[in-house]
C-alpha cells in the first residue's frame, strides 16, 4: 500500500512538471495501445519479483522482552503482545524476518543486549549514558513520562519534598530511577533522605505499594494508566522526566547497521502516514481518540493503486519516447525530493522535540503547533493553527511583559530575553507555570517558541521555600538556643536566643572556640562529639556550659550530625536549653513534697496527742466539779488544766502546719489584720522599729482572720528573735499578678494575688538553714528555747488558703518573708463581735457517743452524765448505726468521732442521715476542722468540736446544737 502511494505521489509530481508542454498530448494519443501492453508487462514482472522475494529463507531476529503492559507483555497464548511486539511484527512481515522473543526482567534484557545475546531491545529510554553502551534508532517511537503512585489510603505524599525518609519502589536499572532527571538524582537535588526498593518489573512495584512495603512507587505513565486500576494504588500529583523511547541494538554487532537502518526507514515511513499501523497501535494501546479514527478504506486503496499503476505506465512510455523530458524531469524531481526530505525532517523534529513547540506569525497567530502543545493547551490542532493567537493563553498579569518582549524582539533583534517564565491558562482555565525559549526565524517576521510545563517544579520550589521559611521562623523564634557548628568546633549560625544566653555578639560568632569558650569543661565536648558521631544524634544530654562572663549554668543539648552526599560528617545542628529555671522548680517541688509528707506525720501526731489531752482534760474537769476552790488539790488540778491548754496550743500549731485549719473564712482586707497585729506586737517589743507601707486599693482576700493573725504574729516573733539587740521591721502590702511559670512549683492557680512582705534587719540565714525553716520542730535556738512550730504553722495555714509563702535571706543581711494570698471579688463585711459567758449548761436529752478510743468514751460519758444527759455509747461506726436504728425515737443527739477504723466518721454520718434526715450530729476530732471535717459539715452535719475539749466547751456545744 505504501509503495503504491509513493508511486502515485511521484507520478503526480512528474505530471505537474510537464503539463506545460503541449506536445506531450499528441504523444499520449499516439502511444496509448503500446502503453497498455507495457502496463500488463510491469504487473507480470512485479508479481514474479514478489514471488521470488517471498521464497527467500526468513532472517531470524532475537528480540528482548519483559512484562510492561500495555507496551509489551505475554498474552494468554504465551505470545508476545502489546504496542512494541505488534509494531515489530509489522516491520518483520515487510522485511521477511522471523521474530523470537527472549523473555526476562528489564535488567536481564539490558545485560543480554550488551552481551549480544539478542539483536533488538524495544522500549529503551534514550540517554547520553546509554548511547555509549548501545546503538539506538534515530527517531523516537514514544515519549514516556514517569509518574509516582501511592496506596489508596495515603494522603501524605503530594509533592517531591514529601518523599523525605520514605521508601520508594522502582524498576531495577530503569532510567526513571537511575537516569538523568531520574528520581535518585531528584532526591539528591532536594537533599531527600529516601531509600529505594529495586524490583524486577512494574507489577512488583505496584504490589509493593499496595502491601505498604513501600510508601510509593514509580512506573512509566503508559504502564500506570493501563494497570493501576488492578491494584489498590492511586496516582499522585508527582510526574517527571519526559524521555524518548526507542529501539536499542548491540553497540558493535555486525547486524546492528542493517537492523537499525531498516527500522529507521520503516518508522520514518509509518510516522508520515497518519493512517499507518503506528498510529492505529497508539490508539489501540494508549489514546482512545486515535483508536476511534476510521481506517483508510480498502476499496479506495485499490483504486489508487490502479490509478498509480496507470500513471506509472503512462509516464514510463513518455520517458521512453522523450529522453530529454525524462532528464529534465529527473532534475526537477531530485530538487523536490530534497525539499520534501528536508520538510519531513523538519516535521519529525518539530513533532518529537519533547516540548510544546509552535510557530508564530507576525500578527501573533499560531500557524503551526505540535501534539505536545495540543496536550498543554487542551485544544486540537485544527482549533489552533491559523485560528488562535498566543496572547489568548497568557494570564493578564504577564500579558504586558510578554507583549513588550515580542515587540522588542522584532525591532531590536537579540536585545529581548529569549528564555523566561510566564503563566499559561489552558482551555479549562487551569494556570500553569511555563518556561519558554523563543527566537526569530531568520529572514522572516515569524518566531518559533518551545514551551515546557514547569508547574511541578515550581510547586516543589515553593514547598522547599516554605519549608526553609518555616525552618528559619523556628530557628529565630525558638526561646531555646538553636545552632549550627562545623566539625572543628566553630559556630556557623546561632539564633538570637542563643546569642543572648551566652552573651555573644553576632559579628564575633565565628571567633568563638566552642570547647574552651562554651563548655565549662573542654573535655566534655570531646565526649559529646564521640557520642554523636557514634549514634548520629544525641538527645537530652546534660552538661554544664558557661557564658562569656564566665558564669556556669546547667543545660541539656539535643544534636544531630550534618552529612554530605557521601555520608561524611560536615557539621552539627542542635538545640541548647538552659535548665537553670527547671532545676530551681524541681528543687521547690521536692521541697513541697517533703513538707507534705512531714505535714501528714505532724497531723497524725497531733490527732493522737489531742485524744490523750481529751482524756486528761475530761478527768481534770470531773475532779474540779467535785471539789471547791479552797481544797489544796484545786490549784494542782487547775495547773493540769493549764498544761492541757498549752498542749492543745502546741497541737493547734501542728495542725495548722499539717491541715491549715482555714475554717472561719470571710472576705477580709489584709491591711486591717496586718495593722492590728503589728500594732499589738510593737507595743510589747519597743526595741523594734516598725515601718509600714499599705496599699490604698488592696484587693480583698478570703481568709480565716484568726489564723492570719497567728501567721503574722509568728513572723514578727521570728524577726524579733533574729534581732536580739533591736532593729527595723518593714511591712508592705500590694496587689500582684502571678503568671503560670511563677506559680507552677507551688501547685496554685495563676492570677491576682494580695502580697504581704515582712522584712527584718536581723542576722539572716545561710542557705542550709533557709531551706529548712518551715519544717516542724526545726529551730536554730538552743534546746528548750523554742518549739520550732511557729513558721511551720504559718506555712501550713498559708498553703491551705491556696497561697504561697517563701523567703529570701543572706547571712548578716536580714530576712524577707513574702506571702501571696488569692484575691477575691467579694466585698468586706463589717464584723460584729459577740461574747457569750462561759458556764456549764446542763440538759436531760439522750446522746449517742461514738468513738473508737475507750478512754474518750469513758471520760466523755462521765462528763455528759455529770451535765444531766442520758448516754448510749458505740465503739465503731457499724455499732453506732445498729444502736441508732433501734433507738432513733429516743436519741436526740449524736457526738461522732471523725477518724475510726472500718466505717469512718464521714460514711457513718451519711448512713445515719439515710435513717433520719433530721438527725442532729456534732463531729468530734483530734484533727482540725479543715479537710474531711469541713466536707462532712457541708453535707449537713450540725457542728464540730475540737479535741481536747473542756467540760464547759462540751456543755456549750451540746446546748448550741440542741437549741437550734
Amino acid at each position: 500500500m505504501n509503495k503504491v502511494r509513493h508511486g502515485y505521489r511521484f507520478m503526480q509530481k512528474i505530471k505537474l512538471s510537464i503539463t506545460s508542454q503541449q506536445h506531450i498530448q499528441s504523444i499520449k494519443r499516439k502511444f496509448l495501445p503500446p502503453l497498455i501492453l507495457a502496463f500488463v508487462f510491469i504487473l507480470i514482472t512485479n508479481t514474479a519479483f514478489s514471488t521470488v522475494a517471498a521464497g527467500q529463507e526468513p532472517l531470524s531476529i532475537k528480540v528482548g522482552a519483559y512484562a510492561n503492559h500495555p507496551k509489551i507483555y505475554m498474552n494468554e497464548n504465551g505470545k508476545g503482545s502489546g504496542f512494541w511486539p505488534d509494531l515489530i511484527e509489522d516491520i518483520a512481515k515487510k522485511e521477511n524476518w522471523k521474530i523470537e522473543y527472549i523473555w526476562g526482567t528489564w535488567s536481564e534484557g539490558l545485560d543480554r543486549l550488551k552481551s549480544e545475546e539478542i539483536d533488538i531491545m524495544p522500549d529503551v529510554a534514550f540517554t547520553e549514558k546509554r548511547n555509549e553502551l548501545y546503538a539506538f534508532s534515530e527517531a523516537p517511537v514514544l515519549i514516556s513520562w514517569t509518574r509516582m503512585y501511592v496506596n489508596e489510603e495515603n494522603t501524605e505524599i503530594q509533592s517531591i519534598t514529601d518523599l523525605k525518609n520514605k521508601k520508594i519502589a522502582a524498576l531495577k536499572g530503569s532510567v526513571n530511577l537511575e537516569g538523568s532527571g531520574g528520581l535518585r538524582e531528584i532526591a539528591r537535588g532536594f537533599n531527600l533522605d529516601c531509600t529505594f526498593l529495586e524490583l524486577d518489573d512494574y507489577t512488583e512495584v505496584f504490589k509493593a505499594v499496595e502491601e505498604n512495603r513501600a510508601d510509593a512507587g514509580i512506573t512509566n505513565r503508559n504502564f500506570g494508566n493501563k494497570n493501576a486500576k488492578n491494584f489498590k494504588v492511586k496516582r499522585s500529583p508527582i510526574i517527571f522526566q519526559p524521555i524518548n523511547m526507542k529501539f536499542a541494538f548491540p553497540k558493535d554487532a555486525e547486524s546492528t547497521p542493517y537492523l537499525s537502518g531498516r527500522i529507521n526507514y520503516h518508522i520514518k515511513q509509518l510516522k508520515q502516514d497518519e493512517n499507518s499501523i503506528y498510529y492505529r497501535l497508539l490508539g489501540k494501546y494508549f489514546e482512545s481518540e486515535i483508536a476511534e479514527k476510521e481506517v483508510f478504506p480498502k476499496w479506495l486503496g485499490a483504486a489508487l493503486k490502479t490509478i498509480a499503476a496507470l500513471f506509472a505506465f503512462f509516464i514510463l512510455v513518455i520517458i521512453a519516447t522523450r529522453i530529454q523530458v525524462k532528464r529534465k524531469t529527473k532534475e526537477i524531481l531530485a530538487g523536490r525530493e530534497v525539499l520534501q526530505a528536508s520538510e519531513e525532517r523538519y516535521r519529525s523534529i518539530f513533532e518529537n522535540t519533547g516540548t510544546a513547540t509552535l510557530i508564530l506569525e507576525e500578527d501573533k497567530t499560531m500557524s503551526m503547533v505540535n501534539s505536545e502543545f495540543e496536550r498543554l493547551s487542551g485544544y486540537s490542532r485544527e482549533e489552533l493553527e491559523g485560528r488562535k493567537k498566543w496572547t489568548e493563553f497568557v494570564v493578564e498579569e504577564d500579558f504586558e511583559r510578554m507583549k513588550e518582549y515580542a515587540t522588542e524582539r522584532r525591532k531590536n533583534g537579540g536585545k529581548a530575553p529569549t528564555e523566561y517564565d510566564f503563566r499559561f491558562a489552558d482551555r479549562e482555565g487551569n494556570i500553569k507555570d511555563i518556561f519558554i525559549r523563543v527566537g526569530m526565524i531568520p529572514g522572516t517576521g515569524k518566531s518559533v517558541a518551545s514551551l515546557m510545563d514547569i508547574t511541578p517544579l515550581k510547586r516543589a520550589e515553593e514547598s522547599l521555600r516554605q519549608s526553609e521559611e518555616k525552618y528559619r521562623e523556628f530557628f529565630e523564634a525558638s526561646k531555646d538556643t538553636v545552632y549550627i557548628t562545623s566539625v572543628d568546633g566553630k559556630f556557623i549560625d546561632m539564633n538570637d536566643a542563643g546569642l543572648n544566653l551566652f552573651g555573644i555578639k553576632r559579628d564575633d560568632l565565628d571567633k568563638i572556640n566552642i570547647a574552651s569558650d562554651i563548655y565549662a569543661d573542654p573535655a566534655d565536648r570531646v565526649t559529646f562529639t564521640e557520642i554523636i558521631d557514634r549514634a548520629g544524634f544525641a538527645t537530652s544530654h546534660e552538661i554544664n556550659l558557661k557564658r562569656m562572663d564566665g558564669t556556669v549554668f546547667p543545660a541539656t543539648i539535643a544534636t544531630v550530625t550534618i552529612k554530605d552526599a557521601d555520608e561524611n560528617v560536615t557539621g552539627y545542628q542542635g538545640i541548647i536549653r538552659d535548665e537553670t529555671e527547671r532545676r530551681r522548680l524541681e528543687t521547690q517541688f521536692q521541697k513541697a513534697q517533703k513538707m507534705e509528707a512531714i505535714g501528714t506525720l505532724a497531723g497524725g501526731i497531733a490527732h493522737d496527742f489531742n485524744n490523750l489531752l481529751t482524756a486528761i482534760q475530761g478527768n481534770t474537769s470531773l475532779m474540779l466539779m467535785q471539789i471547791d476552790s479552797g481544797n489544796p488539790e484545786y490549784e494542782r488540778l487547775k495547773s493540769i488544766e493549764q498544761c492541757v491548754k498549752s498542749g492543745a496550743d502546741l497541737t493547734k500549731q501542728l495542725l495548722g502546719f499539717a491541715r491549715g485549719g482555714a475554717y472561719d473564712v470571710k472576705p477580709t482586707n489584709l491591711n486591717d489584720i496586718v495593722r492590728k497585729t503589728s500594732d499589738m506586737f510593737g507595743r510589747t517589743k519597743k526595741e523594734i522599729v516598725i515601718h509600714s507601707k499599705y496599699s490604698d486599693e488592696l484587693w480583698t482576700a478570703e481568709v480565716d482572720p484568726g489564723q492570719m493573725e497567728q501567721v503574722f504574729i509568728n513572723l514578727y516573733v521570728n524577726a524579733w528573735q533574729a534581732m536580739p539587740a533591736g532593729g527595723d521591721l518593714y511591712i508592705e502590702t500590694e496587689n500582684v499578678n502571678l503568671d503560670e511559670n511563677y506559680v507552677r512549683p507551688y501547685e496554685v492557680d495563676p492570677g491576682k494575688y494580695v502580697k504581704v512582705s515582712v522584712t527584718d534587719t536581723g542576722v539572716g540565714m545561710d542557705e542550709a538553714t533557709r531551706i529548712r525553716i518551715f519544717e516542724p520542730f526545726f529551730t536554730t535556738r538552743e534546746m528548750g528555747r523554742g518549739t520550732g512550730l511557729g513558721l511551720a504553722s504559718a506555712y501550713g495555714i498559708i498553703k491551705r488558703h491556696r497561697g504561697i509563702i517563701n523567703t529570701y535571706s543572706e547571712k548578716g543581711h536580714g530576712t524577707t518573708f513574702n506571702i501571696y494570698l488569692p484575691a477575691s471579688e467579694s466585698v468586706v463585711r463589717a464584723q460584729v463581735a459577740g461574747i457569750r459567758e462561759k458556764q456549764l449548761l446542763a440538759g436531760h436529752e439522750t446522746i449517742l457517743l461514738v468513738d473508737d478510743e475507750e478512754m474518750i468514751i469513758d471520760v466523755a460519758t462521765q462528763m455528759l452524765q455529770g451535765l444531766g444527759y442520758k448516754i448510749l455509747t458505740a465503739g465503731s461506726g457499724e455499732e453506732a448505726i445498729e444502736i441508732y436504728r433501734k433507738n432513733q425515737d429516743t436519741i436526740d443527739l449524736v457526738i461522732l468521732d471523725m477518724i475510726m477504723p472500718g466505717l469512718g466518721g464521714g460514711e457513718t454520718y451519711d448512713r445515719l442521715k439515710d435513717i433520719n434526715s433530721d438527725i442532729r450530729v456534732v463531729l468530734s476530732s483530734g484533727y482540725s476542722i479543715n479537710g474531711q471535717a469541713s466536707r462532712i459539715l457541708e453535707r449537713g452535719c450540725n457542728s464540730f468540736i475540737q479535741k481536747p475539749f473542756s467540760m464547759k466547751a462540751l456543755s456549750m456545744k451540746v446546748r448550741e446544737v440542741m437549741e437550734k
